[in-house]
């Protein structure tokens, strides 16, 4: 029985794989990179400088108080909980995509 060489194919995958995981660990997302995320978004979908301005100082302290962050080491789950409603962000290589909303809160 002849038996292949599968030593330099395994080992190519094991430190693609390895490489994938440090920077999926080196790029995930803290919360202060969600409120600068969610600070941004604000601003861009203002018609006025007033009106980023107020939805500055009304969403920013809220969001701070209404968030919770699941570390999951490669990526974060960001929820938004208010009263009975909720938005759920998930936050990978420092990017931040809504998987489920009620709230609306960021567009």
């Amino acid at each position: 029985m002849i038996r292949k060489k599968k030593g330099p194919q395994m080992r190519i995958s094991l430190i693609v794989l390895l490489l994938i995981s440090i920077l999926l660990v080196v790029t995930n997302p803290t919360r202060d990179d969600f409120y600068a995320w969610a600070d941004k978004k604000a601003r861009n979908e203002s018609v006025s400088q007033l009106e980023g301005a107020l939805a500055r100082i009304i969403k920013t302290p809220m969001l701070r108080i209404a968030t919770v962050r699941n570390d999951y080491v490669l990526f974060s789950i960001f929820t938004v909980k208010i009263d009975e409603n909720k938005d759920v962000y998930i936050g990978i290589l420092k990017q931040f995509i809504r998987i489920k909303s009620t709230l609306n809160l960021i567009e």
